[in-house]
């Protein structure tokens, strides 16, 4: 007799342990925190743990936003490429010495430098005006878009105050010369992967 009141003491004390386990787990279920992985019932104490699910969550997300955004600095890239083999166009390490824009509209004068002459070799300094030429490029997606031709502007005013070496360049006939060293622009792009780059565009891409 005394065996079966001590067996039946065992037997209810365990289900007591997993009633408390199971109501622990619901619990901490419900709060969304970290879940203790009960792998047997024989042992409701385990210190082994669930990963948070939602910390899962957000880190997929991150991953996934990381890789569309190198996705469309690559896809810029290459569209900036192939306009440049298809259209023509160079590049040269300028200065920016005098900035002026309103709105859209812009003009500055550059000093060349001296690691590599301008096209116009005669030229130590050239001046550059322009605007967005919204017309000529409304059925442009990329690489011309108003946004960028922005954050050009924003870059060659902020470069124009810390005088940082700038890659001034064009595609096509990017800039249409109206004078000796005096150029004229319909747009321009920026990008800043490894070099600052602001090229211009005048006629199609």
């Amino acid at each position: 007799m005394k065996s079966l009141i001590t067996s039946s003491s065992k037997t209810h004390s365990k289900q007591v342990s997993i009633a408390l386990w199971n109501e622990r787990t619901n619990a901490r279920r419900r709060a969304g925190g970290y879940l203790p992985a009960k792998t047997n019932l024989d042992s409701p104490h385990s210190t082994q743990t669930r990963p948070n699910l939602q910390g899962w969550v957000h880190l997929k997300v991150s991953i996934y936003n990381c890789y569309v955004l190198m996705r469309k600095i690559l896809v810029f890239i290459a569209l900036l490429l192939a306009a440049s083999v298809y259209a023509g166009g160079d590049n040269f390490p300028v200065h920016i010495t005098y900035y002026e824009g309103d709105g859209h509209k812009f003009e500055f004068t550059a000093s060349v430098s001296e690691e590599r002459k301008w096209m116009d070799m005669e030229c130590e300094k050239i001046f550059v005006s322009g605007e967005y030429d919204k017309v000529k490029w409304a059925k442009y997606k990329r690489p011309m878009s108003k946004e960028n031709h922005m954050l050009a502007l924003s870059y060659l005013e902020k470069a124009s105050i810390s005088k940082e070496k700038v890659y001034l360049g064009y595609l096509g006939s990017g800039l249409q010369q109206v004078a000796k060293c005096t150029f004229i622009s319909k747009g321009l792009i920026f990008e800043n992967y490894g070099k600052p780059h602001i090229m211009s565009v005048h006629g199609s891409i």
